[in-house]
């Protein structure tokens, strides 16, 4: 699913019209990208979940800004979303996020909490990326943020341990393959 944007410049994607916004451990979100004199697309790449959402900003290939987002405890869904980088300001060229999965019983019982707060996640993103006229890719699920953990950018890859994907990070590497998966079937779409 892609939806038009306008060409419609808001302030916040000219140099300088956004506030910085920092995670724990994470880079500001860019203002904007300026290279050679031209403002380069940035392309974010969401990981919903319900009680981990991880968020990458990527443009031309380079990894611009990563964070886990983390639901506290009792966190109401509008105050966990409202603290993702564009209730700042910020707004991307390119919003690629993940569909939710079917549930998956085990032993004849479906736990639908983490799904049903995962599609609330998935619905405030794609709720943003419409009011915004920000085009989305929503991307099928799949093993995303699972390649060998050096094929990522060194910001993505785990401090310590073997990498098996059980660190926070596994959800930005998430972010990452859906961001470049996302690119990718924008523009497909496009032709």
């Amino acid at each position: 699913m892609i939806i038009q944007a306008e060409e419609e410049r808001h302030p916040s994607r000219e140099p300088g019209g956004l506030a910085a916004v920092c995670g724990t451990g994470a880079a500001s979100v860019p203002d904007a990208i300026i290279c050679m004199g031209q403002r380069q697309p940035v392309i974010c790449g969401i990981d919903p979940g319900g009680r981990q959402t991880g968020v990458v900003w990527v443009c031309e290939g380079q990894l611009e800004y990563h964070n886990v987002y983390e639901r506290g405890p009792g966190e109401d869904d509008a105050a966990y979303i409202d603290r993702f980088p564009w209730a700042a300001g910020p707004i991307p060229d390119l919003i690629c996020v993940e569909d939710v999965r079917a549930p998956v019983g085990q032993m004849g019982q479906i736990s639908l909490d983490g799904l049903l707060r995962t599609a609330v996640t998935l619905g405030a993103v794609l709720a943003y990326a419409a009011s915004g006229g920000v085009p989305v890719v929503v991307v099928p699920p799949g093993a995303h943020g699972s390649g060998p953990v050096t094929a990522y950018p060194v910001e993505l890859r785990p401090t310590r341990g073997s990498g098996a994907g059980h660190d926070r990070l596994r959800h930005c590497r998430s972010a990452w393959d859906l961001a470049i998966a996302g690119e990718r079937l924008s523009k497909l779409r496009e032709r």
